[in-house]
């Protein structure tokens, strides 16, 4: 019985410090992770931007150069030419009688059915293999754009949430640490004199003063909006540029891309 008390007494030792470190490693890591987030998307952006900059704000921004046009081109070509030999190969096997196995396979059997099955087989990997490419090379621009946009966001989101976070913590520390009573604020110059003098006086690193749970609802509060301005504004970059199509023989030569 008494190792049983001990062992429940440990689980409530370990949920109470549990509920004082959460809160502790929310304050902290929030500030810490949206600046991080800004930095590191920034830096991302416009790494990847430099290749397309600057925009031309149509479609050419993020589209295929000569070189992927050329090999889009060659691979639809492929496409084309063992598409329609697969369509010759199964309009010989109906015009020479030859069976087919229960899953649909051309039969082997005889030796004009060995011929076009492997004739069949090394079409139909060919047709495969260039729509694959074809596939891969279509999405490129969209591809391109969509991870720019990801950045982009990322970086305005986190931005918009520094400055939020900002606001919020000098807030607090205007109020518990220099003691200003903002009822009694007027809206003239000697408050912003008042304010001024006070944000060059305190310590900014201290925050003994400063009400904790205010701190940790400013913390969770900065991180649901960063969050959210994720979802209102997902697209960012169809301001500088907008989303491009997908690739198709019609419009790849439409617009000429830089990368």
């Amino acid at each position: 019985m008494a190792k049983r008390k001990r062992s429940s007494d440990n689980g409530g030792c370990g949920g109470c410090l549990a509920i004082i470190i959460i809160p502790v490693l929310i304050v902290f890591i929030t500030p810490v992770a949206l600046l991080s987030i800004f930095i590191y998307s920034l830096f991302k952006y416009f790494s990847i931007t430099r290749y397309y900059h600057p925009f031309k704000k149509t479609y050419d921004d993020f589209w295929l150069n000569k070189e992927d046009k050329d090999e889009y081109k060659y691979y639809n070509d492929v496409w084309i030419k063992n598409y329609k030999l697969l369509e010759d190969i199964d309009s010989a096997v109906e015009e020479q009688g030859i069976s087919r196995n229960n899953d649909g396979a051309i039969s082997t059997r005889s030796k004009a059915g060995k011929k076009l099955k492997a004739d069949f087989d090394k079409a139909k990997l060919k047709e495969e293999n260039a729509s694959n490419r074809i596939y891969d090379l279509q999405y490129i621009p969209q591809t391109r754009w969509e991870e720019c946009n990801k950045y982009l966001k990322n970086s305005w989101a986190s931005f918009i949430g520094i400055i939020g976070y900002g606001i919020g913590y000098t807030y607090l520390q205007l109020t518990h640490q220099a003691g200003i009573s903002w009822r009694e604020m007027g809206f003239d110059i000697d408050t912003i004199n008042i304010i001024i003098t006070s944000m060059l006086r305190i310590n900014w690193f201290n925050i003994a003063l400063i009400d904790k749970v205010e701190l940790f609802i400013l913390s969770i509060c900065i991180a649901i909006i960063s969050w959210v301005l994720t979802l209102i504004c997902s697209k960012p970059l169809a301001m500088l540029t907008p989303y491009p199509p997908e690739v198709d023989i019609e419009n790849i030569d439409l617009y000429e891309g830089k990368h």
